[in-house]
């Protein structure tokens, strides 16, 4: 698909008490395969509608002393969610409010994972979701 959803719409951004500059983000985008009922991740350069890729996040915060923050992740049009890991909240206005991600009406534009003191604390850690390509 079009540059790999472009770029995946521009990843991620932060908001919390923490600068952005003391935590970096590394992501990849893979194409789930099914065999026989085996599932394997593939690295994905393109899409075809109805396959379901896996987005991974992995952060990474310069200071073991951080505070709780956020990660948010536009979700790009071309894509519907299916279903994250850990805690994720779900915005379906562009990222001006975001809920649980049970029972949304309409298209979910964008997603949003709180990483707690203690997960901060740690100084890495990873996200997921795992969407189908519309």
């Amino acid at each position: 698909m079009r540059k790999l959803l472009a770029v995946m719409a521009m990843l991620t951004m932060f908001t919390g008490p923490v600068s952005a500059s003391s935590i970096s983000l590394d992501s990849a985008v893979f194409v789930e395969k099914v065999d026989g009922g085996a599932r394997s991740l593939a690295a994905a350069d393109s899409f075809r509608p109805g396959e379901t890729i896996v987005t991974i996040v992995r952060w990474r915060a310069e200071s073991a002393s951080l505070e709780s923050f956020s990660v948010t992740s536009a979700l790009p049009a071309g894509l519907r969610f299916d279903r994250a890991s850990g805690q994720v909240s779900v915005s379906t206005d562009g990222g001006a409010t975001f809920r649980g991600p049970d029972n949304v009406a309409g298209r979910i534009t964008h997603l949003r994972w709180t990483i707690n003191a203690g997960d901060a604390a740690r100084g890495r850690g990873q996200l997921s979701y795992r969407a189908t390509v519309r």
